[in-house]
């Protein structure tokens, strides 16, 4: 094992010890009275009745930290990926999972989802600033999530496509006056799409939908 990986054995080891220890010492506490009752006595049945709360209690412990531990639910249309040690090992689906006490998931949508880009700034061709919103459309598809983990990470959004929005849309709007803007707002949201499809499609990111709206010119 690696040092992260240990570390986490570890951490689920020592989750055991404290209460193992209070469990022990409750169990002699109750071997106790019971040895000091005679057979049958209300203080043997005390002892016992110890000594048995002393087991279900360590089995209960032992048993919720191994279940929270190891029992992962993961939503309908996401999956988990596995990390072991600080690196990705594998991929599951959704619903109930297992995993090891020392590995550790994040997990990840593969449904249709929308994000709504506001204020993006892009400039005219005579060279006044434009604001406008951008609404996108975007699923990433089940195959791609591990490659897309290993090669960008859990910040791909961010990373891919927050820049190539306003990267496109300065390079769609430029070409218009100010006063042309709107009126060729579909143009625009066009050839927005077009750029993002081809460009996203590699990383296994499909564009579904790309919507223009909310224009305002910044006029000096």
């Amino acid at each position: 094992m690696d040092e992260a990986t240990t570390a986490l054995a570890l951490i689920w080891l020592l989750s055991f010890y404290f209460p193992a220890l209070v469990c022990s010492v409750a169990f002699a506490v109750g071997v106790a009275v019971r040895i000091r009752g005679k057979p049958g006595s209300r203080t043997a049945r005390i002892g016992m009745l110890v000594m048995a709360l002393a087991v279900i209690g360590f089995v209960g412990w032992a048993g919720g930290i191994t279940a929270s531990s190891t029992i992962k639910n993961v939503d309908d249309g996401h999956v988990a990926i596995v990390y072991q040690g600080g690196g990705i090992i594998g991929l599951k689906g959704d619903g109930i999972q297992l995993i090891a006490p020392w590995q550790e998931i994040q997990t990840e949508s593969i449904r249709a989802q929308q994000h709504t880009f506001t204020n993006v700034s892009s400039f005219s061709a005579e060279g006044l600033e434009v604001f406008a919103s951008v609404t996108v459309d975007y699923r990433v598809d089940r195959e791609a999530v591990l490659p897309l983990y290993e090669q960008v990470g859990p910040s791909w959004f961010d990373i891919l496509i927050e820049p190539r929005i306003n990267h496109y849309m300065t390079a769609a709007v430029v070409r218009y006056e100010a006063d042309e803007v709107m009126a060729n707002s579909e143009e625009i949201a066009g050839r927005l799409r077009d750029a993002l499809v081809a460009d996203l499609e590699e990383f296994g990111i499909a564009v579904e939908g790309l919507e223009v709206g909310d224009w305002n010119v910044t006029r000096r």
